[in-house]
């Protein structure tokens, strides 16, 4: 490794360090110091450091650019240099041939020299979790290591993931690759409510172009194009299937609507949507003798408007009223992703209720599955369950949600989210504080940093220009499952897709 700084001074968390001539030092830069232990170092700030008095400085710049003379310093790269705050994040100590890793609990050798860290030095990372959710390769500053980072596949999903970013940093595309990298195993099940459609690939690459998704993979869209697909399937959903307590958190009800509603269903059972729908509101409200008219006219305008049912148009909805259409759909989905199968929903024709709506209802299927399972024993031998939540504030913030609820206790029935934000800062800070691995990438806005660095898993009170100077597809790891707070950078997915194709082309030039 080559020397490229040495310890001059500091404090634990706070270690100075002065750069060498040229050494190539950044903002999340990581340095090794010392041999056993070994120390691995994160720089968080740069400054510059000078033996001149400041106003010498001031008055040499001066002469340079008034006079516009050419002065140079005497023994200019001595005099003045470039000194990095860095933190160890790692001790390294072998003992007996065997690596030990751990948290560290004193200071490097002082004036010890540093080196750049190289891929060997950090090897045992990529041993771990061979099996687990691939992010990215290891960073260090700028530089790209090839050292892969994962995550343990059924203790991450299970404890949460949150995805969070600037619009344009890489959200999406890191989704993609992490997706990509649990494809092919059925140890987990994972639901996409995808509002963009852009994961699955109806219109270019995307996750239905790699290997295992004949088997692993199926996607449900509104549109009847491309239905003739193995794993392409009309998503239609009878009203059936929907209850009451399935509009917690996407419909705001007062106490009277809410109550009107539950006294509907207790009287109509699953035809209780097409009793409110088919009635007229007096006639309804006289046959339920305890809930008013207007009570009745509201609710039915407010239910209809959440599931899409402009002036009774069928054809504008995916929740149908009529008997025997799309009664089976959300058993299918429950189903498969029991089965460790990855379910792609297309909500980008939705609105944001009836995504809502459809998401809530799969979300409390899934989640009442499991709670019996736990009961019955079998819990232990089930696939994971993890839900992909775009926009994900919208229903972590509402209590009366079901997500709220797996958010709080859904690792013990073995499900998950994944959420996927820009403004994390709307999350309350229960539920952020159960997010157990949090991918920052890059995040200007202030408030958005330090409500991350505070419910981060790790101390990254002093990163807070690193995450603010993250470029496209870098990011920063918090996670209890990771020895530190990890940078990264995510590869682009659709990159994958280009490399086969170039080398398919070769073989063909070849042949």
């Amino acid at each position: 490794m080559d020397v490229c700084g040495q310890i001059v001074y500091g404090s634990f968390g706070e270690i100075l360090i002065r750069a060498k001539k040229d050494a190539k030092i950044e903002i999340g830069s990581l340095l090794v110091a010392g041999e056993n232990p070994a120390y691995l170092l994160q720089v968080y700030d740069l400054e510059y450091g000078s033996q001149l008095e400041k106003t010498h400085l001031e008055l040499t710049s001066g002469l340079q650019i008034e006079n516009k003379e050419k002065l140079e310093f005497i023994e200019g790269e001595i005099q003045n240099y470039v000194i990095a705050r860095a933190k160890a994040v790692l001790e390294v100590r072998k003992d007996g041939g065997r690596e030990r890793v751990g948290v560290p609990k004193r200071l490097p050798e002082f004036f010890g020299t540093v080196q750049e860290v190289t891929p060997e030095f950090l090897s045992f990372l990529e041993k771990e979790n061979e099996d687990g959710v691939f992010l990215g390769n290891l960073r260090s500053g700028s530089r790209i290591l090839p050292i892969p980072v994962r995550i343990p596949l059924e203790e991450s999903l299970t404890h949460h993931i949150l995805i969070t970013a600037t619009t344009g940093r890489g959200k999406s595309n890191l989704l993609k690759v992490m997706l990509a990298s649990i494809l092919k195993t059925r140890k987990c099940g994972v639901l996409i409510i995808d509002p963009h459609d852009e994961y699955f690939g109806r219109s270019g690459k995307g996750l239905k172009d790699l290997e295992g998704a004949d088997e692993n993979l199926v996607y449900y869209t509104p549109h009847t194009g491309n239905l003739h697909a193995r794993n392409v399937r009309r998503l239609l959903v009878n009203a059936g299937d929907i209850k009451p307590w399935d509009f917690g958190g996407v419909v705001a009800l007062s106490d009277a609507q809410s109550q009107g509603m539950y006294v509907l269903y207790g009287k109509a059972g699953e035809e209780w949507l097409l009793t409110l729908f088919d009635e007229e509101p007096e006639a309804l409200a006289g046959k339920l003798g305890t809930v008013q008219v207007d009570t009745v006219a509201a609710l039915k305008r407010k239910l209809s408007f959440a599931m899409e049912r402009f002036y009774g148009d069928e054809s504008k909805t995916i929740f149908t009223i009529q008997s025997g259409l799309g009664v089976n759909t959300i058993s299918e989905i429950v189903t498969m992703l029991t089965d460790g199968k990855k379910v792609v929903i297309d909500a980008s024709s939705l609105s944001n209720e009836a995504e809502l709506l459809l998401a809530s209802a799969l979300a409390r299927r899934i989640f009442e599955e499991y709670k019996q399972r736990k009961k019955d024993g079998t819990l232990e031998q089930s696939p994971v369950v993890s839900i992909v939540l775009e926009e994900a504030p919208r229903v972590l913030r509402n209590e009366e949600s079901i997500f709220s609820s797996i958010a709080r206790e859904g690792r013990k029935f073995r499900i998950g989210l994944i959420g996927v934000t820009q403004l994390a800062s709307l999350i309350p800070g229960e539920v952020l504080a159960n997010i157990n691995t949090k991918i920052i990438l890059g995040t200007e806005m202030q408030l958005e940093r330090k409500t991350l660095i505070e419910s981060a898993s790790q101390d990254i009170s002093t990163d807070a220009k690193l995450i603010a100077s993250l470029e496209k597809g870098e990011a920063l790891v918090t996670s209890i499952f990771t020895k530190f707070a990890i940078p990264i950078y995510a590869p682009l997915f659709e990159a994958a897709f280009r490399q086969k194709e170039k080398k398919e082309k070769k073989l063909l030039i070849g042949y």
